[in-house]
């Protein structure tokens, strides 16, 4: 649970690091084909214009070392009725997880990690967080969602090591 916290955070930070050239991209990947996943309507607009979020999407190139072809996540500080949309969002979508790792604090879902098979023979990845959850904290909430042909442990190798 530990080694996941910090890869969590690890992806976290390296979003950070990359989201001022991805802002300047076009926010639609015509190489990836729409997908039946709740989450990825997280990323429809509805959030991009909130002062307290931020979106970042990135294909291509920059992802080619992590067997990816689509990276995108959303970082906002949450209200009651986000907390709940997006916790339902990846509980629907985590269902069909072909691995999982995940925590609760208060019957709440505070971290996951979850590779879902696609029919298109990638995985999509979703990375989430709660930290409004944890006291004292500054209350952000991210969700992150990839997809690519690599494995939960070749992203763990990825990100753990930088």
């Amino acid at each position: 649970m530990q080694r996941t916290l910090q890869l969590f955070i690890l992806l976290a930070a390296a979003l950070l690091l990359c989201s001022r050239p991805a802002t300047a991209q076009d926010r639609r990947n015509p190489a990836v084909p729409e997908l039946d996943l709740k989450v990825s309507g997280l990323f429809d607009g509805y959030y991009f214009h909130r002062k307290d979020a931020k979106e970042v999407t990135l294909w291509g190139r920059k992802l080619e070392p992590y067997k990816l072809v689509l990276f995108r996540s959303l970082t906002l500080t949450p209200t009651p009725k986000d907390v709940e949309h997006i916790e339902r969002a990846v509980r629907h979508d985590t269902r069909y997880s072909r691995c999982k790792e995940e925590g609760l604090r208060g019957g709440h879902l505070y971290y996951g990690f979850y590779q879902i098979p696609m029919k298109s023979g990638y995985s999509a990845f979703i990375f989430y967080r709660n930290n409004a959850l944890r006291p004292a904290a500054v209350p952000t909430l991210t969700v992150i969602l990839m997809y690519g042909d690599a494995t939960m442990e070749e992203l763990r190798e990825k990100f753990g090591n930088k």
